[in-house]
């Protein structure tokens, strides 16, 4: 199923992604702040014509109706449309995700909750048998019970600004009582800095640096590299 993100010019991340008819009702709002005449390019190309309010209104909607997965759109407003990109349009693929089989029990949840708020995350997977790189240590990716493989499970983004709020959105859900994953996560690491229940709070990760979000729970035994 295609969806549509919206990121504005000055937001961390996008926002999540909508189905067409809310995506187009979004963007109705959003236009209203937007400078006219302003221009289009399409998938990072050649800047189109400047346009008026009623044709950048109609453009993104035949460009919803045509969009392919992956499809970008931007538009930029006023007249030095080079400098202004005011809105960046991702078409994007969001499909039911079914949770691993082989995965720990709490992490099958969280990557659910995690694909379905975020359709820009990546799975980059969750059982490798392997020690952490430089140590003796198997990695959480490495433990398994009866029934499952992997005690880790790694996210991945488009940039550096999704990963870390994808990793402060986790470490809330651990630390909120309220929330189903409430202690139930034992580490989360992003790039180079580390959370971990027993501390409570984000310290500096002495560790390989990470270009994704790691998570892992305190679940099963370590496997035999």
């Amino acid at each position: 199923m295609i969806q549509f993100t919206f990121h504005e010019r000055g937001m961390d991340h996008p926002e999540r992604p909508r189905r067409r008819a809310a995506f187009l009702i979004r963007c109705w709002f959003k236009l209203r702040k937007a400078k006219f005449p302003g221009r289009f390019r399409r998938d990072g190309g050649d800047f189109g014509p400047l346009r008026s309010s009623g044709e950048a209104h109609r453009i993104i909607r035949t460009w919803t109706k045509l969009a392919t997965v992956g499809a970008r759109l931007d538009f930029f407003d006023g007249e030095d449309a080079a400098d202004q990109m005011r809105f960046h349009f991702r078409a994007v693929e969001v499909a039911p995700p079914i949770p691993a089989p082989e995965t720990a029990p709490p992490l099958g949840p969280l990557y659910v909750r995690v694909m379905l708020k975020h359709g820009w995350a990546t799975n980059l997977g969750n059982w490798f048998c392997r020690y952490i790189a430089g140590t003796n240590t198997v990695s959480r990716h490495g433990y398994y019970g009866s029934y499952w493989k992997g005690a880790a499970q790694d996210f991945g983004a488009d940039n550096a600004g999704q990963l870390d709020f994808l990793a402060e959105e986790i470490v809330g859900w651990t630390t909120d009582p309220s929330d189903d994953f409430y202690g139930k996560v034992a580490t989360v690491i992003v790039h180079n800095r580390i959370w971990q229940r027993e501390t409570g709070r984000w310290l500096p990760y002495g560790g390989i640096f990470h270009f994704h979000v790691h998570v892992d729970v305190d679940e099963g035994v370590a496997c035999n590299p």
